[in-house]
């Protein structure tokens, strides 16, 4: 009686376990095609995660990426911080179309366009006409220096007026964390410590010198498996970064800082698939989620006018020629690596790519490597449906 009880588990597992190894085979093909060093793949349905895949190494050849790899971000960290922004509105301590100025207690302005308000909505839509080329880098400068209209700061800006034109510009994911340091009186890293790591149990930071776990940090390598930066370099980069909220200067933070596990990035994304909770806990409000995935130029007395943005609230939603069905989210470049963070309410799923070096050829601004991978992601999605 007990074999064939045994005989019926092992009937019942094989298809379960066929699926799982020729998934994990479509992906590693894909990685190794576009000469991936280390990755992680996961995929996240109905609020769980569902699927797990750990490719290459991590740092030294002996050391395997796992589920404990902490992978930088880059512009994905936009997105999650953006969470936090909303968490400030929900909580009625932000107006999306008030004035930048009212919040920093400093003039905020186009200098072209002195008589127009840039506000957090153009800023998280990318239509504040803040230069996509804005010399903010350096970090020679602090915030008021960078965006008064009262300097002649025409290389910070666009020749239009905010919100009527979209231009993708790294300084709008910066001032993210400055909104939230100069609302909340906290540093970025504790604001989202408190209000979304430590309640979902996740080691995550904008600077490597904040992550708990500093034995499982990615090193950075280029298309040739070529080490770029290793964790003892990047230790010693970050060792001046200060966990403090001084939102005139932290503005480089939140361009592409994050650091975070796979599995932890998929479980803060979901917070927007579906009604803004993950887990049983609610985060934001369901219309706060619907807002930000919502073009802002459809809002009526939105202070964004133009409809051409790719983005709602820090989220891409124009990413609707990957697969047969729409996604959202962002992706994350820096350098010689790829991040992704994408999801779809119809399939209540999230897909998340993080890479530490590979080819980072593009169409029409997305990875091919996404592009692939999402390919793979939707097939197991829609695998036997």
């Amino acid at each position: 009686m007990k074999k064939l009880i045994l005989l019926l588990c092992i009937i019942i597992l094989l298809p379960t376990m066929g699926l799982s190894e020729s998934f994990d085979d479509k992906f590693a093909y894909t990685l190794s095609k576009y000469n991936t060093t280390g990755a992680a793949i996961v995929i996240m349905r109905g609020g769980n995660i569902e699927y797990e895949y750990y490719y290459g190494r991590h740092g030294r050849k002996s050391e395997k990426v796992t589920e404990n790899t902490h992978f930088h971000n880059a512009s994905v960290a936009k997105m999650i911080t953006a969470l936090g922004v909303m968490k400030l509105y929900d909580e009625g301590k932000i107006e999306l179309d008030k004035n930048i100025s009212e919040y920093f207690n400093f003039p905020v302005g186009n200098p072209k366009y002195k008589d127009v308000p840039v506000t957090i909505r153009q800023v998280m839509s990318h239509t504040s006409s803040i230069s996509g080329k804005s010399k903010y880098a350096s970090r020679k400068h602090d915030l008021e220096w960078l965006l008064t209209p009262d300097r002649d700061s025409n290389s910070q800006w666009r020749n239009w007026a905010p919100g009527t034109k979209y231009e993708y510009a790294n300084l709008n994911g910066g001032l993210l964390g400055s909104i939230i340091e100069c609302i909340s009186g906290m540093s970025v890293d504790d604001y989202m410590k408190k209000e979304f790591f430590e309640p979902l149990n996740i080691d995550a930071a904008y600077s490597t010198t904040l992550l708990k776990d500093k034995e499982n940090i990615s090193w950075k390598f280029n298309s040739s498996g070529e080490i770029v930066e290793n964790v003892r370099q990047m230790l010693k980069r970050n060792e001046s970064y200060e966990d403090t909220c001084d939102y005139k200067n932290s503005y480089y933070k939140t361009v592409g800082g994050l650091r975070v596990r796979a599995k932890d990035l998929a479980r803060l994304t979901y917070i927007l698939c579906k009604d803004g909770s993950v887990e049983g806990v609610e985060f934001l409000k369901p219309e706060t989620v619907k807002l930000m995935r919502t073009n802002q130029g459809e809002i009526a007395n939105s202070s964004v006018t133009t409809k051409d943005s790719k983005y709602g609230l820090n989220v891409d939603i124009s990413l609707d020629d990957m697969t047969p069905v729409k996604w959202y989210g962002h992706q994350g470049t820096l350098g010689t690596f790829v991040c992704n963070a994408y999801f779809n309410p119809e399939l209540d799923s999230v897909v998340v790519l993080l890479t530490n070096g590979c080819n980072m050829k593009k169409n029409n601004y997305v990875c091919n490597i996404s592009r692939a991978v999402m390919n793979v992601a939707y097939e197991y999605l829609t695998e036997g449906q």
